[in-house]
Protein backbone atom coordinates (compact mmCIF):
# COMPACT_ATOMS: atom_id res chain seq x y z
CA UNK A 1 0.00 0.00 0.00
CA UNK A 2 2.58 2.49 1.26
CA UNK A 3 4.75 1.51 -2.51
CA UNK A 4 1.61 2.58 -4.27
CA UNK A 5 1.48 5.84 -2.91
CA UNK A 6 4.98 6.33 -3.32
CA UNK A 7 4.42 5.22 -6.68
CA UNK A 8 1.93 7.09 -7.73
CA UNK A 9 3.77 10.59 -6.72
CA UNK A 10 5.73 10.03 -9.98
CA UNK A 11 3.39 10.98 -12.31
CA UNK A 12 1.46 13.51 -10.18
CA UNK A 13 5.20 15.36 -10.68
CA UNK A 14 5.48 14.72 -14.52
CA UNK A 15 2.22 15.56 -15.81
CA UNK A 16 1.82 18.90 -17.84
CA UNK A 17 -1.29 19.96 -15.43
CA UNK A 18 1.28 20.72 -12.83
CA UNK A 19 3.19 23.28 -14.97
CA UNK A 20 0.04 24.48 -16.50
CA UNK A 21 -1.28 25.02 -12.44
CA UNK A 22 2.22 26.15 -10.99
CA UNK A 23 2.00 29.03 -14.09
CA UNK A 24 -1.80 30.13 -13.67
CA UNK A 25 -1.07 30.22 -9.71
CA UNK A 26 2.40 32.17 -10.39
CA UNK A 27 0.08 34.68 -12.52
CA UNK A 28 -2.90 35.24 -10.45
CA UNK A 29 -0.90 35.36 -7.49
CA UNK A 30 1.48 38.02 -9.35
CA UNK A 31 -1.61 39.94 -10.27
CA UNK A 32 -3.29 40.08 -6.44
CA UNK A 33 0.51 41.30 -5.39
CA UNK A 34 0.51 44.13 -8.19
CA UNK A 35 -2.88 44.85 -7.63
CA UNK A 36 -1.61 46.41 -3.99
CA UNK A 37 1.71 47.53 -5.60
CA UNK A 38 2.21 50.26 -3.04
CA UNK A 39 0.71 48.77 0.02
CA UNK A 40 4.01 46.62 1.37
CA UNK A 41 1.68 45.75 4.90
CA UNK A 42 -0.93 43.90 2.29
CA UNK A 43 2.08 41.85 0.42
CA UNK A 44 2.82 40.89 4.10
CA UNK A 45 -0.30 39.85 4.74
CA UNK A 46 -0.93 37.70 1.81
CA UNK A 47 2.87 35.57 2.03
CA UNK A 48 1.46 35.39 5.57
CA UNK A 49 -1.39 33.46 4.72
CA UNK A 50 0.45 31.09 2.24
CA UNK A 51 2.74 30.47 4.67
CA UNK A 52 0.11 29.27 7.40
CA UNK A 53 -0.88 27.15 4.47
CA UNK A 54 2.45 25.79 3.71
CA UNK A 55 3.04 24.69 7.40
CA UNK A 56 -0.83 23.53 7.76
CA UNK A 57 -1.25 21.19 4.91
CA UNK A 58 2.59 19.56 5.87
CA UNK A 59 1.44 19.28 9.21
CA UNK A 60 -1.42 17.31 8.23
CA UNK A 61 -0.18 15.11 6.19
CA UNK A 62 1.66 12.87 8.51
CA UNK A 63 0.37 8.86 7.30
CA UNK A 64 2.84 7.75 4.77
CA UNK A 65 5.93 5.87 4.68
CA UNK A 66 9.41 7.23 6.19
CA UNK A 67 11.96 8.05 3.15
CA UNK A 68 14.10 5.07 3.04
CA UNK A 69 17.98 5.61 4.49
CA UNK A 70 20.71 6.49 1.13
CA UNK A 71 23.70 4.15 0.39
CA UNK A 72 25.45 6.65 -1.38
CA UNK A 73 29.61 6.87 -1.46
CA UNK A 74 31.18 9.35 0.39
CA UNK A 75 32.26 11.17 -2.54
CA UNK A 76 29.04 11.71 -3.55
CA UNK A 77 28.00 13.08 -0.35
CA UNK A 78 31.12 15.52 -0.24
CA UNK A 79 29.65 16.82 -3.92
CA UNK A 80 26.53 17.67 -2.53
CA UNK A 81 28.03 19.95 0.58
CA UNK A 82 30.19 21.58 -1.72
CA UNK A 83 27.49 22.42 -4.17
CA UNK A 84 25.51 23.88 -0.74
CA UNK A 85 28.56 25.51 -0.34
CA UNK A 86 29.72 27.00 -3.29
CA UNK A 87 25.62 28.96 -3.59
CA UNK A 88 26.38 30.51 -0.30
CA UNK A 89 29.65 32.11 -2.09
CA UNK A 90 28.03 33.19 -5.03
CA UNK A 91 24.44 34.25 -3.33
CA UNK A 92 26.43 36.47 -1.63
CA UNK A 93 29.06 37.54 -3.60
CA UNK A 94 28.38 41.35 -3.98
CA UNK A 95 29.29 41.60 -0.06
CA UNK A 96 32.74 42.17 -0.92
CA UNK A 97 31.95 45.48 -2.12
CA UNK A 98 29.68 46.63 0.82
CA UNK A 99 31.30 49.27 2.97
CA UNK A 100 30.22 49.59 6.68
CA UNK A 101 27.01 50.34 7.57
CA UNK A 102 25.54 51.78 10.81
CA UNK A 103 26.37 50.08 14.01
CA UNK A 104 29.29 48.17 12.15
CA UNK A 105 31.22 51.54 12.94
CA UNK A 106 30.85 51.35 16.71
CA UNK A 107 32.00 47.59 16.72
CA UNK A 108 35.32 48.45 14.43
CA UNK A 109 36.10 51.81 17.04
CA UNK A 110 35.64 49.03 19.92
CA UNK A 111 37.98 46.53 18.47
CA UNK A 112 41.01 47.89 18.77
CA UNK A 113 41.02 47.43 22.16
CA UNK A 114 43.33 45.33 24.14
CA UNK A 115 41.31 41.52 24.05
CA UNK A 116 42.22 40.87 27.40
CA UNK A 117 40.66 44.44 28.43
CA UNK A 118 37.51 43.90 26.25
CA UNK A 119 36.82 40.64 27.50
CA UNK A 120 36.88 41.56 31.66
CA UNK A 121 34.76 44.49 30.41
CA UNK A 122 32.10 42.13 29.19
CA UNK A 123 32.09 39.50 32.07
CA UNK A 124 31.91 42.11 34.43
CA UNK A 125 29.81 45.10 32.91
CA UNK A 126 28.33 43.03 29.41
CA UNK A 127 27.99 45.08 26.03
CA UNK A 128 26.80 48.40 26.40
CA UNK A 129 25.25 47.50 29.97
CA UNK A 130 22.45 45.46 27.60
CA UNK A 131 24.11 42.17 26.54
CA UNK A 132 26.31 39.64 27.03
CA UNK A 133 27.98 38.89 24.13
CA UNK A 134 31.98 38.15 24.85
CA UNK A 135 32.80 35.58 22.22
CA UNK A 136 31.04 37.83 19.50
CA UNK A 137 33.52 40.74 20.48
CA UNK A 138 36.10 39.01 20.72
CA UNK A 139 35.46 37.96 17.06
CA UNK A 140 35.35 42.00 16.08
CA UNK A 141 38.88 42.29 17.50
CA UNK A 142 40.64 39.16 15.57
CA UNK A 143 38.62 40.94 12.45
CA UNK A 144 40.61 44.30 13.47
CA UNK A 145 43.57 42.17 13.89
CA UNK A 146 43.60 40.64 10.38
CA UNK A 147 41.61 43.33 8.25
CA UNK A 148 42.30 46.56 10.32
CA UNK A 149 39.43 48.93 8.62
CA UNK A 150 39.17 47.18 5.71
CA UNK A 151 35.32 46.47 5.09
CA UNK A 152 35.58 44.00 2.95
CA UNK A 153 37.21 42.27 5.12
CA UNK A 154 35.17 41.75 7.45
CA UNK A 155 32.43 40.91 5.62
CA UNK A 156 34.79 37.93 4.39
CA UNK A 157 34.73 36.55 8.17
CA UNK A 158 30.67 36.82 8.36
CA UNK A 159 30.41 34.92 4.53
CA UNK A 160 32.91 32.68 5.80
CA UNK A 161 30.51 31.97 9.31
CA UNK A 162 27.42 31.67 6.74
CA UNK A 163 29.14 29.22 5.01
CA UNK A 164 30.25 26.95 8.20
CA UNK A 165 26.87 27.29 8.95
CA UNK A 166 25.66 25.86 5.67
CA UNK A 167 27.91 23.30 6.08
CA UNK A 168 26.30 22.85 9.90
CA UNK A 169 23.37 21.67 8.17
CA UNK A 170 24.56 19.73 6.29
CA UNK A 171 26.47 17.40 8.81
CA UNK A 172 22.84 17.89 11.06
CA UNK A 173 21.08 15.95 8.01
CA UNK A 174 23.96 13.67 8.17
CA UNK A 175 23.28 12.80 11.65
CA UNK A 176 19.64 12.47 11.06
CA UNK A 177 20.04 10.00 8.13
CA UNK A 178 18.82 11.31 5.40
CA UNK A 179 20.06 10.98 1.54
CA UNK A 180 23.06 12.71 0.29
CA UNK A 181 21.05 14.31 -2.19
CA UNK A 182 18.65 15.80 0.76
CA UNK A 183 21.34 16.81 2.99
CA UNK A 184 22.84 18.67 -0.17
CA UNK A 185 18.98 20.19 -0.91
CA UNK A 186 18.69 21.27 2.96
CA UNK A 187 22.66 22.95 2.91
CA UNK A 188 21.75 24.71 -0.25
CA UNK A 189 18.31 26.14 1.09
CA UNK A 190 19.48 27.47 3.81
CA UNK A 191 22.76 28.68 2.08
CA UNK A 192 20.38 30.92 -0.14
CA UNK A 193 17.10 31.55 2.21
CA UNK A 194 16.64 35.25 1.51
CA UNK A 195 15.22 35.35 4.87
CA UNK A 196 19.43 35.30 5.94
CA UNK A 197 20.68 38.45 4.28
CA UNK A 198 20.43 40.74 7.06
CA UNK A 199 22.73 38.64 9.57
CA UNK A 200 25.24 37.64 6.68
CA UNK A 201 25.68 40.96 5.17
CA UNK A 202 24.97 43.78 8.33
CA UNK A 203 28.84 42.84 10.50
CA UNK A 204 27.14 44.01 13.36
CA UNK A 205 24.94 40.76 13.06
CA UNK A 206 28.11 38.39 13.58
CA UNK A 207 26.75 37.53 16.94
CA UNK A 208 23.97 35.43 15.28
CA UNK A 209 25.91 33.82 13.15
CA UNK A 210 28.28 32.44 15.95
CA UNK A 211 25.40 31.33 18.29
CA UNK A 212 23.57 29.77 15.09
CA UNK A 213 27.16 27.25 14.34
CA UNK A 214 27.35 26.37 17.89
CA UNK A 215 23.91 25.46 18.83
CA UNK A 216 23.95 23.38 15.21
CA UNK A 217 27.26 21.65 16.27
CA UNK A 218 25.84 21.03 20.09
CA UNK A 219 22.62 19.73 18.53
CA UNK A 220 24.76 17.30 16.05
CA UNK A 221 27.45 16.12 18.81
CA UNK A 222 24.46 15.30 21.51
CA UNK A 223 22.52 13.47 18.83
CA UNK A 224 25.70 11.36 17.95
CA UNK A 225 26.42 10.84 21.23
CA UNK A 226 22.77 9.95 22.61
CA UNK A 227 23.40 7.06 19.77
CA UNK A 228 27.06 5.78 20.06
CA UNK A 229 26.55 6.09 23.84
CA UNK A 230 30.22 7.84 23.63
CA UNK A 231 31.09 10.79 26.29
CA UNK A 232 33.90 13.08 24.04
CA UNK A 233 30.83 14.12 21.45
CA UNK A 234 28.32 14.26 24.83
CA UNK A 235 31.22 16.68 26.03
CA UNK A 236 31.78 18.54 22.61
CA UNK A 237 27.96 18.95 22.89
CA UNK A 238 28.18 20.94 26.01
CA UNK A 239 31.26 22.64 25.42
CA UNK A 240 29.87 24.42 22.08
CA UNK A 241 26.53 25.23 24.23
CA UNK A 242 28.47 26.85 26.96
CA UNK A 243 30.52 29.21 23.97
CA UNK A 244 27.09 29.60 22.11
CA UNK A 245 25.94 31.13 25.67
CA UNK A 246 28.69 33.81 24.95
CA UNK A 247 27.61 34.05 21.56
CA UNK A 248 23.79 35.25 22.12
CA UNK A 249 20.96 35.20 23.81
CA UNK A 250 19.34 32.91 21.05
CA UNK A 251 21.46 30.01 22.70
CA UNK A 252 19.41 29.90 26.05
CA UNK A 253 17.06 27.76 24.02
CA UNK A 254 18.76 24.89 22.96
CA UNK A 255 18.11 22.95 26.11
CA UNK A 256 14.40 22.87 24.63
CA UNK A 257 15.79 21.78 21.63
CA UNK A 258 17.16 19.03 22.61
CA UNK A 259 14.09 17.98 24.53
CA UNK A 260 12.19 18.01 21.28
CA UNK A 261 15.08 16.10 20.04
CA UNK A 262 14.55 13.35 22.60
CA UNK A 263 10.65 13.34 21.96
CA UNK A 264 11.12 13.46 18.13
CA UNK A 265 14.31 12.09 16.94
CA UNK A 266 15.38 9.52 18.91
CA UNK A 267 14.04 5.95 19.94
CA UNK A 268 15.21 5.51 23.46
CA UNK A 269 14.63 8.79 25.57
CA UNK A 270 16.80 9.70 28.07
CA UNK A 271 15.88 13.07 29.72
CA UNK A 272 19.09 13.49 32.43
CA UNK A 273 20.47 13.95 28.97
CA UNK A 274 19.60 17.24 29.09
CA UNK A 275 20.01 18.23 32.60
CA UNK A 276 23.81 19.97 32.76
CA UNK A 277 22.64 21.89 29.54
CA UNK A 278 19.83 23.31 31.84
CA UNK A 279 22.63 23.45 34.77
CA UNK A 280 24.57 25.80 32.35
CA UNK A 281 21.80 27.85 31.37
CA UNK A 282 20.97 28.51 35.16
CA UNK A 283 24.31 29.13 35.49
CA UNK A 284 24.47 31.74 32.64
CA UNK A 285 21.67 33.88 33.37
CA UNK A 286 22.64 34.27 36.81
CA UNK A 287 25.69 35.58 35.64
CA UNK A 288 24.25 37.65 33.19
CA UNK A 289 21.82 38.79 35.65
CA UNK A 290 24.81 39.99 38.19
CA UNK A 291 26.65 41.73 35.65
CA UNK A 292 23.40 44.02 34.12
CA UNK A 293 21.14 43.97 36.66
CA UNK A 294 18.85 42.80 35.28
CA UNK A 295 18.16 40.16 31.53
CA UNK A 296 18.94 42.79 29.93
CA UNK A 297 18.05 43.07 26.14
CA UNK A 298 16.81 46.18 24.24
CA UNK A 299 14.69 49.04 26.30
CA UNK A 300 13.30 52.05 25.35
CA UNK A 301 14.26 54.70 27.83
CA UNK A 302 13.11 54.18 31.73
CA UNK A 303 11.19 50.75 30.21
CA UNK A 304 11.56 46.87 30.59
CA UNK A 305 13.05 44.96 27.59
CA UNK A 306 10.22 44.09 25.43
CA UNK A 307 12.02 40.52 25.56
CA UNK A 308 10.59 40.27 29.06
CA UNK A 309 6.86 40.52 28.29
CA UNK A 310 4.43 37.49 26.36
CA UNK A 311 1.64 39.48 24.94
CA UNK A 312 -0.96 38.77 21.45
CA UNK A 313 0.89 40.37 19.71
CA UNK A 314 4.15 38.69 20.08
CA UNK A 315 2.48 35.38 19.65
CA UNK A 316 1.24 37.08 16.39
CA UNK A 317 5.08 37.59 15.77
CA UNK A 318 6.51 34.42 16.68
CA UNK A 319 3.60 31.96 14.85
CA UNK A 320 2.28 34.25 12.09
CA UNK A 321 5.01 36.54 11.04
CA UNK A 322 8.12 34.91 11.86
CA UNK A 323 7.42 31.41 9.47
CA UNK A 324 6.01 34.22 6.70
CA UNK A 325 9.43 35.64 6.67
CA UNK A 326 11.35 32.63 6.84
CA UNK A 327 9.90 31.25 3.63
CA UNK A 328 8.74 34.18 1.57
CA UNK A 329 11.35 37.12 2.74
CA UNK A 330 11.07 39.58 0.20
CA UNK A 331 12.09 43.45 0.76
CA UNK A 332 8.75 45.15 -0.34
CA UNK A 333 10.44 48.46 0.44
CA UNK A 334 13.03 47.91 -2.76
CA UNK A 335 11.48 50.06 -5.80
CA UNK A 336 11.69 47.32 -8.09
CA UNK A 337 8.29 46.10 -6.96
CA UNK A 338 7.27 44.22 -9.59
CA UNK A 339 10.02 42.02 -9.74
CA UNK A 340 9.17 41.15 -5.74
CA UNK A 341 5.98 40.33 -6.39
CA UNK A 342 7.03 37.75 -9.44
CA UNK A 343 9.50 35.93 -6.96
CA UNK A 344 7.40 35.87 -4.13
CA UNK A 345 4.35 34.33 -6.51
CA UNK A 346 7.20 32.25 -8.17
CA UNK A 347 8.73 31.00 -4.55
CA UNK A 348 5.08 29.84 -3.61
CA UNK A 349 3.60 28.55 -6.52
CA UNK A 350 6.56 25.82 -6.50
CA UNK A 351 5.79 24.84 -2.69
CA UNK A 352 2.66 24.43 -2.41
CA UNK A 353 2.65 21.57 -5.20
CA UNK A 354 5.41 19.70 -2.81
CA UNK A 355 3.56 19.94 -0.14
CA UNK A 356 0.48 18.10 -0.95
CA UNK A 357 2.46 15.00 -2.46
CA UNK A 358 2.25 12.30 0.45
CA UNK A 359 4.54 12.12 3.26
CA UNK A 360 7.53 10.08 2.84
CA UNK A 361 9.55 10.94 5.42
CA UNK A 362 9.06 10.37 9.47
CA UNK A 363 6.80 12.16 11.09
CA UNK A 364 9.16 13.07 13.98
CA UNK A 365 11.58 14.79 11.80
CA UNK A 366 9.32 16.71 10.44
CA UNK A 367 8.18 17.71 13.57
CA UNK A 368 11.52 18.54 14.61
CA UNK A 369 12.02 21.09 11.63
CA UNK A 370 8.64 22.92 12.35
CA UNK A 371 9.31 22.70 16.30
CA UNK A 372 12.65 24.60 15.77
CA UNK A 373 11.32 26.82 12.89
CA UNK A 374 9.00 28.30 15.94
CA UNK A 375 10.57 27.89 19.19
CA UNK A 376 13.76 29.32 17.92
CA UNK A 377 12.28 32.56 17.60
CA UNK A 378 10.61 32.83 21.02
CA UNK A 379 13.67 34.88 22.82
CA UNK A 380 13.33 37.35 20.41
CA UNK A 381 9.80 37.43 20.18
CA UNK A 382 9.30 41.41 20.89
CA UNK A 383 11.93 42.10 17.41
CA UNK A 384 9.26 39.78 15.04
CA UNK A 385 6.84 41.81 13.99
CA UNK A 386 9.00 42.30 11.28
CA UNK A 387 8.19 45.28 8.72
CA UNK A 388 8.13 45.36 4.77
CA UNK A 389 11.81 46.38 4.94
CA UNK A 390 13.16 42.96 6.66
CA UNK A 391 14.27 45.06 9.72
CA UNK A 392 15.39 42.18 12.39
CA UNK A 393 15.34 39.45 10.08
CA UNK A 394 18.79 38.61 11.77
CA UNK A 395 16.79 37.43 14.66
CA UNK A 396 15.46 34.78 12.67
CA UNK A 397 18.90 33.34 11.58
CA UNK A 398 18.99 30.33 13.80
CA UNK A 399 15.08 29.48 12.84
CA UNK A 400 16.41 29.34 9.35
CA UNK A 401 17.93 26.27 10.39
CA UNK A 402 14.82 24.63 10.89
CA UNK A 403 13.27 26.18 7.86
CA UNK A 404 15.78 24.67 5.30
CA UNK A 405 15.14 21.02 6.97
CA UNK A 406 11.62 21.28 6.59
CA UNK A 407 11.59 22.78 2.92
CA UNK A 408 14.62 19.97 2.30
CA UNK A 409 12.07 17.40 3.51
CA UNK A 410 9.07 18.76 1.35
CA UNK A 411 11.26 18.68 -1.95
CA UNK A 412 11.99 14.54 -0.81
CA UNK A 413 8.89 14.12 -1.49
CA UNK A 414 8.60 13.26 -5.20
CA UNK A 415 10.10 9.59 -5.79
CA UNK A 416 11.12 10.82 -9.52
CA UNK A 417 14.80 12.09 -9.59
CA UNK A 418 14.27 13.96 -12.60
CA UNK A 419 11.16 16.31 -11.38
CA UNK A 420 12.98 16.40 -7.64
CA UNK A 421 16.39 17.53 -8.96
CA UNK A 422 14.58 20.11 -11.72
CA UNK A 423 12.17 21.30 -8.98
CA UNK A 424 14.77 22.07 -6.42
CA UNK A 425 16.81 23.71 -8.74
CA UNK A 426 13.89 26.00 -9.44
CA UNK A 427 13.15 26.82 -6.15
CA UNK A 428 16.86 27.37 -5.70
CA UNK A 429 16.64 30.12 -8.29
CA UNK A 430 13.76 31.91 -7.17
CA UNK A 431 15.42 32.28 -3.56
CA UNK A 432 18.68 32.88 -4.96
CA UNK A 433 17.03 35.65 -7.14
CA UNK A 434 14.85 37.09 -3.69
CA UNK A 435 18.15 37.29 -1.89
CA UNK A 436 19.68 39.31 -4.33
CA UNK A 437 16.62 41.59 -4.53
CA UNK A 438 17.01 42.17 -0.55
CA UNK A 439 20.79 42.64 -0.68
CA UNK A 440 20.27 45.22 -3.12
CA UNK A 441 19.18 47.77 -0.22
CA UNK A 442 22.21 46.81 1.83
CA UNK A 443 24.35 47.58 -1.42
CA UNK A 444 22.39 51.16 -1.20
CA UNK A 445 22.34 51.74 1.93
CA UNK A 446 26.62 51.32 2.05
CA UNK A 447 27.26 53.60 -0.84
CA UNK A 448 24.77 56.46 0.48
CA UNK A 449 26.83 55.98 4.27
CA UNK A 450 30.52 55.94 2.18
CA UNK A 451 29.19 58.76 0.17
CA UNK A 452 27.90 61.01 2.76
CA UNK A 453 31.71 60.61 5.03
CA UNK A 454 33.63 61.29 1.72
CA UNK A 455 31.30 64.53 1.16
CA UNK A 456 32.19 65.34 4.83
CA UNK A 457 35.31 65.42 4.48
CA UNK A 458 35.89 66.77 0.98
CA UNK A 459 34.31 69.71 3.01
CA UNK A 460 35.92 70.18 5.81
CA UNK A 461 39.17 68.15 5.50
CA UNK A 462 40.83 69.39 9.04
CA UNK A 463 38.21 70.50 11.42
CA UNK A 464 39.83 71.96 14.69
CA UNK A 465 40.09 70.28 17.60
CA UNK A 466 37.21 68.67 19.89
CA UNK A 467 34.46 69.35 17.23
CA UNK A 468 30.98 68.92 16.86
CA UNK A 469 29.14 67.81 13.80
CA UNK A 470 25.66 68.15 14.34
CA UNK A 471 23.62 66.86 11.39
CA UNK A 472 20.41 68.07 10.50
CA UNK A 473 17.44 66.40 8.89
CA UNK A 474 19.53 63.11 8.25
CA UNK A 475 17.64 60.30 7.42
CA UNK A 476 17.33 57.19 9.66
CA UNK A 477 16.86 54.75 6.70
CA UNK A 478 17.79 54.76 3.10
CA UNK A 479 15.39 52.95 0.58
CA UNK A 480 14.70 49.62 1.46
CA UNK A 481 15.33 50.03 4.94
CA UNK A 482 18.23 49.49 5.54
CA UNK A 483 19.95 51.92 8.88
CA UNK A 484 21.68 54.39 7.74
CA UNK A 485 23.53 56.44 10.68
CA UNK A 486 21.69 55.88 13.62
CA UNK A 487 23.10 56.43 17.83
CA UNK A 488 26.31 56.26 18.37
CA UNK A 489 27.28 54.94 14.84
CA UNK A 490 26.75 58.49 13.78
CA UNK A 491 30.11 59.84 15.81
CA UNK A 492 32.33 56.68 15.23
CA UNK A 493 31.82 56.56 11.79
CA UNK A 494 33.58 60.02 11.79
CA UNK A 495 35.81 59.29 13.95
CA UNK A 496 36.97 56.67 11.80
CA UNK A 497 36.55 58.55 8.57
CA UNK A 498 39.00 61.28 10.12
CA UNK A 499 41.43 58.81 12.02
CA UNK A 500 40.52 60.67 15.25
CA UNK A 501 39.25 60.10 18.58
CA UNK A 502 38.56 63.84 19.29
CA UNK A 503 35.82 64.33 16.93
CA UNK A 504 32.24 63.50 17.73
CA UNK A 505 28.82 63.84 16.04
CA UNK A 506 25.18 63.23 16.93
CA UNK A 507 21.83 64.24 15.27
CA UNK A 508 19.98 68.26 15.48
CA UNK A 509 17.15 66.44 17.74
CA UNK A 510 19.89 65.06 20.32
CA UNK A 511 21.82 66.27 23.44
CA UNK A 512 24.98 67.38 22.83
CA UNK A 513 28.05 66.21 24.13
CA UNK A 514 30.43 67.68 26.96
CA UNK A 515 33.44 69.07 26.73
CA UNK A 516 33.05 70.17 22.71
CA UNK A 517 34.86 73.16 21.59
CA UNK A 518 33.72 73.62 17.89
CA UNK A 519 30.33 73.06 15.93
CA UNK A 520 29.93 72.33 12.53
CA UNK A 521 26.21 71.82 11.06
CA UNK A 522 25.75 69.74 8.51
CA UNK A 523 22.32 69.86 6.59
CA UNK A 524 21.38 66.86 4.93
CA UNK A 525 20.10 68.48 0.82
CA UNK A 526 19.45 65.24 -0.65
CA UNK A 527 16.13 63.94 -1.11
CA UNK A 528 15.44 60.54 1.54
CA UNK A 529 16.92 57.62 -0.23
CA UNK A 530 20.36 59.51 -1.05
CA UNK A 531 19.44 59.89 -5.16
CA UNK A 532 20.46 63.23 -5.37
CA UNK A 533 24.15 64.91 -5.14
CA UNK A 534 25.22 66.45 -3.02
CA UNK A 535 24.13 64.74 -0.10
CA UNK A 536 25.26 67.57 2.08
CA UNK A 537 25.36 71.15 2.59
CA UNK A 538 28.13 72.08 5.68
CA UNK A 539 28.59 75.27 7.56
CA UNK A 540 31.07 76.00 10.47
CA UNK A 541 29.38 77.80 13.53
CA UNK A 542 32.11 78.25 16.48
CA UNK A 543 31.33 78.39 20.50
Amino acid sequence: MADTKATDARPQMARPSIWLAVCAFVVLLALLLLSHANNAGVHQQIMQGLSLLVFGLALLSLRQQPLRADDAEPHVRLGWLLFGLALALFTYAPVFSLGFVSDDFTYVVLAPQPVSQMLREQFTHGTFAAFFRPLGIASFALDYRLWNQWAPGWHVSSLCLHVIATASVFYLCRELRWSGESCGTAAAIFAVLPVNTEAVVWIAARFDLIAAVLMLWALILYLRARKQGSLLPYVGSLTCFALALTSKEIAYITPFALIAAEALLLERRRWSAVLPFFALTIAALAWRTHILGSLGGYARLGETPGSHELTLRSLQAVFVRAPSELLFAVNWNQPRVVLGCLLAAATAALLIPVVLLPRRERAGVLAFAVTWCFFAALPAQSLLMIPPSLVNTRELYVSAAGAALFLGLLLARSSDRMWRRGWTVALLLCLIATTRHDLAAWTNGSNIGQEFLRELRNSEPEPAASTEFVVHDLPRWTEGGVYLLLNRALADSISLAYGRQDLTARRADEAPHPDVQHRIDVYWVSDYRGKQRPLIRVGDTSR
